[in-house]
C-alpha cells in the first residue's frame, strides 16, 4: 500500500511539472521562419489560359461553381493539385490520416516533384498525422508545412493542450485550396473521408465552391495573412525533430502504396465518374457571375483577449447582413447564435420581410 500510494504520488508531481511547464510556454518559438506571399507572375500558366477568357468576359466580377456533391468535391482538389505548375496554397482546419487524406498529401508531393511550391498550413489542434509524417512532407525542398497555434508540449499532445486551454482554444478553421492563384475551393469540407462520401459508417452533408476571378485574390491574401502570423510556426520547430533521407523514402513509399490501392478502389472509380469530372473532361464547367468576397476573422485572436472582438468574425458578418435588401442564405453545419445573434438576424429579417416586425 505504501509503495503504491508513494508511486502515486511521484506520478502526481511528475504530471504537474509536467503541466506546469506546458503551461508556461505559450506559442513555440518560431526558429528560422521566412515571410512569403502569393506568388505572382502566372499569367503564363495552363490554369490561367482556361481561366482568363472567362474572367475578361466578366469585368469586375467573380465566377462560383457550386461543389455540392462530395464527389465533385473531392475531384476539383484532386484535379486542381495535378493541374497546378507554380504553387499550391492549402489550409485546413481538420487533415485525418485516412483514404482521402492520405492520397491528398501524395497529391502535393507529386505536384512539390514537378517544381510547384507548395504551403501547407495546418491547425494544430485538428490535424491527425503524426508529427513525423509531417516532417517529412516538410522535409520535401518544395514543401513548407506550418501549424497554426500549435502546442508547445507534443508528446502528449493532448496534456499540452489541456494545460494551455485558454491560448489554444482559438483555433483556425479556415479552409482553402488555392492553386496557382487563378482558381480556389473554399467552404466547409476539412480533409477527411466523412467530408466526401468516402467513410463506410458516417457522412456529412457539406457545401464547397470553387471560385475564380477577383475573389481567388482575397483568398490569398486572407492565406498569406495567417502564414506570416506569428502564431503560425513551421512544423519543425514545435517538434524538434528531423527527417533523414530514409525516413523520408519510407512515408513516401507508403503513401504510394496507399494512393495506388485507393485508385483500384469503387470509391475513385465513383470520383472519376462524377460529375465535375464529366464536366472537365467536356471543357464545359459553368458558373455562376456576380460580386463576391471573403470575410475572416483575424490571427490576432490568439494574441489578444476573447473581449477584442475587432479579431472577430461576427462584426463583420453583421456589415454584410446589415447591408442586405432581399436575400439571404446561410449554409453552416453550425448555428449557435445566442440571445444577441437572434437578435441580429431578427432585425436583419425584419428588414427584408414586409410585416414581420
Amino acid at each position: 500500500m505504501q509503495c503504491s500510494y508513494r508511486r502515486s504520488i511521484k506520478c502526481a508531481g511528475t504530471l504537474l511539472a509536467i503541466l506546469s511547464l506546458a503551461a508556461c510556454g505559450g506559442l513555440p518559438k518560431g526558429g528560422a521562419r521566412t515571410a512569403s506571399t502569393a506568388m505572382k507572375g502566372n499569367e503564363r500558366t495552363a490554369l490561367a489560359a482556361v481561366v482568363r477568357p472567362r474572367v475578361a468576359a466578366h469585368p469586375g466580377q467573380s465566377g462560383v461553381h457550386a461543389l455540392a456533391d462530395a464527389h465533385d468535391a473531392i475531384a476539383a482538389r484532386l484535379v486542381l493539385a495535378d493541374a497546378a505548375r507554380r504553387s499550391l496554397d492549402v489550409q485546413y482546419f481538420i487533415w485525418n490520416k485516412d483514404l482521402v487524406g492520405k492520397v491528398l498529401l501524395e497529391r502535393l508531393l507529386r505536384a512539390a516533384d514537378r517544381g510547384v511550391r507548395v504551403r501547407l498550413l495546418l491547425d494544430d489542434l485538428g490535424t491527425m498525422p503524426s508529427d513525423a509524417v509531417l516532417l517529412a512532407i516538410d522535409s520535401h525542398p518544395n514543401i513548407e508545412v506550418r501549424m497554426f497555434n500549435p502546442a508547445t508540449l507534443r508528446s502528449p499532445r493532448l496534456l499540452g493542450i489541456v494545460a494551455d486551454i485558454g491560448r489554444l482554444n482559438k483555433r483556425m478553421h479556415n479552409k482553402s485550396f488555392t492553386a496557382d492563384g487563378q482558381v480556389s475551393i473554399v467552404g466547409g469540407r476539412n480533409i477527411g473521408d466523412e467530408y466526401f462520401a468516402a467513410h463506410e459508417a458516417m457522412n456529412y452533408a457539406d457545401l464547397d465552391v470553387a471560385v475564380i476571378g477577383p475573389v481567388v485574390k482575397e483568398v490569398s491574401d486572407e492565406f498569406d495573412l495567417y502564414w506570416n502570423h506569428p502564431a503560425s510556426i513551421p512544423i519543425a520547430s514545435p517538434s524538434r525533430q528531423n527527417t533523414t533521407p530514409e525516413e523520408f523514402a519510407a512515408k513516401r513509399a507508403a503513401l504510394v502504396e496507399h494512393r495506388e490501392t485507393a485508385g483500384q478502389s469503387q470509391y475513385a472509380e465513383s470520383v472519376r465518374d462524377s460529375e465535375f469530372a464529366r464536366q472537365l473532361r467536356s471543357r464545359n464547367i459553368s458558373f455562376s457571375w456576380g460580386r463576391a468576397t471573403i470575410v475572416d476573422d483575424h490571427p490576432d485572436k490568439v494574441l489578444t483577449s476573447s473581449a477584442k472582438t475587432e479579431t472577430h468574425l461576427a462584426p463583420k458578418l453583421r456589415e454584410v447582413v446589415d447591408k442586405t435588401k432581399r436575400e439571404l442564405f446561410l449554409v453552416s453545419p453550425y448555428f449557435v447564435p445566442g440571445k444577441q445573434g437572434v437578435e441580429l438576424f431578427w432585425l436583419a429579417f425584419a428588414n427584408v420581410v414586409p410585416g414581420l416586425s
